[in-house]
């Protein structure tokens, strides 16, 4: 039962971060699209 629970939780554990890393690389592409559209305007 034990190694049962463990292996449920390190599939979790991966899972999440695996989504975590989707995250930061939208949050990324964001803050380059941002900087982009100022660095435009300020021409």
């Amino acid at each position: 039962m034990e190694s049962t629970d463990t292996n449920a939780h390190n599939g979790i554990g991966a899972n999440h971060i695996f989504d975590f890393k989707i995250i930061c690389i939208l949050d990324f592409q964001v803050i380059h699209s941002m900087i982009n559209i100022v660095l435009f305007s300020a021409k």
